[in-house]
This record gives C-alpha cells, sequence and structure tokens, in this order.
C-alpha cells in the first residue's frame, strides 16, 4: 500500500483529495437546495462514496466512457464536469449539462463521454458493454467503465451483458464492462455467477496498454 502511494505521489494524491473534497461539498449543498425546494424531483447523493469515483475515474482517460445509476453527481464531477453547469442541470436550468432535461438521475454529456445516470435499476450495464463494443470494433484504445451496485446484479439485462462480456475474448470488453461487480473504494470484487477477479483502480492502465498493445 506504501508503495503504491508513493508511486502515486503527493501532488497527484493532493488533487484526487480535492475531488473528494469537491463531490462531499456539492453533495452537501446539493441536499440543502433539496430540502428548500429548489431542486425537483428525486435526488440521490453520493456523499460517502466519493473514494470510489475518484479511484476509478483517475485511473482512466479522459476520452473513456463512464456509465452510472442514477446516483451519478460524484461520478460527473470525477468525470472533469464543472460545478455550475451540473448544479444548474439539478435546478431544471438549460445552462445545465444535460440542458434542464437530466435533472439529477438522468446525466449525462456526450463531450466528456459520461453516458448517464440511468433510473432503471441495471439499465446502464447492457449501455457500457455497447460502448466498450465500440470501442473494440473502432478499434480506438478507449476503455468503458460502468459503475453498479450489489443490489443491480439480478436484473435480467445485467445477467445477460455479463454473458455477452465473459463469451467474448476481447479484453477491452471485459474491463470497459469490468464484470459485474460491488464496487468498493479499494476494489471491484466479481459476482460469483460470473467468476472472480479483483481489480485495483491502480491495474487499469497496465491492462489498457496490454489489451491495445496489438
Amino acid at each position: 500500500q506504501q508503495q503504491t502511494l508513493d508511486e502515486l505521489g503527493r501532488e497527484r494524491l493532493t488533487g484526487m483529495y480535492r475531488q473528494m473534497l469537491l463531490i462531499r461539498v456539492f453533495e452537501q449543498r446539493c441536499e440543502q437546495m433539496y430540502q428548500q425546494r429548489h431542486i425537483g424531483g428525486f435526488l440521490h447523493l453520493y456523499m460517502g462514496e466519493e473514494a470510489v469515483a475518484v479511484g476509478m475515474l483517475s485511473a482512466i482517460g479522459e476520452d473513456d466512457y463512464v456509465c452510472t445509476s442514477y446516483r451519478d453527481h460524484g461520478i460527473a464531477l470525477a468525470k472533469g464536469i464543472a460545478p455550475g453547469p451540473l448544479m444548474a442541470e439539478l435546478f431544471g436550468k438549460a445552462s445545465g449539462v444535460s440542458g434542464g432535461r437530466g435533472g439529477s438521475m438522468h446525466l449525462c454529456s456526450r463531450e466528456m463521454n459520461l453516458l448517464g445516470g440511468h433510473g432503471i435499476v441495471g439499465g446502464q450495464v447492457p449501455v457500457g458493454l455497447g460502448a466498450a463494443f465500440s470501442a473494440k470494433y473502432r478499434r480506438n484504445g478507449r476503455v468503458s467503465l460502468t459503475f453498479l451496485g450489489d443490489g443491480a446484479v439480478q436484473p435480467d439485462q445485467v445477467v445477460v451483458s455479463g454473458a455477452i462480456t465473459l463469451d467474448k475474448a476481447a479484453g477491452v470488453v471485459q474491463v470497459g464492462l469490468g464484470y459485474i461487480w460491488k464496487i468498493q473504494p479499494q476494489r471491484i470484487e466479481a459476482g460469483a455467477r460470473f467468476g472472480t477477479a479483483q481489480i485495483t483502480p491502480k491495474q487499469i492502465t497496465d491492462l489498457r496498454a496490454r489489451l491495445w498493445r496489438s
């Protein structure tokens, strides 16, 4: 663990801490605005999970695809979306990152390759898989990272996506979808039905080089 910290370096670690702090403060303000009824609809906060988004997204590139569930504010910030347009989206303003049409649960940004924000439990998984296949066909060196919780491993679309992922030898699909996991700050644990694997955020860079070396 100390070796990993040394490899990351003080500057990068400080930047990651700043990102986590930004997410926490942003979500606290979202909670205040929601309680004051300035934000309509549903609101799912990312407080307590900051390390997951920051750790994983710090290991991928700006052009890589990210897909997640309706608990998406922190992931959007970690992807590089500015707080101003993000808050404007929650307020339903045209200046929001999705033009005020997505709101809290359906954030997306074509420019940043953030593919949502999905309200259907497990609905983001086949989308993330599609992005991985797109990268494979185009051979553009990108990966697709999909976030989901352990409560989203039962829907049919998740099971089928996992089966497709394991059926294809092309590693970008497996890494892009990243298996079907319960995501924790330090690792991703694959469910037993899809085989087991543990992938630390640090390994993604090495995996990218291996998968795309040809």
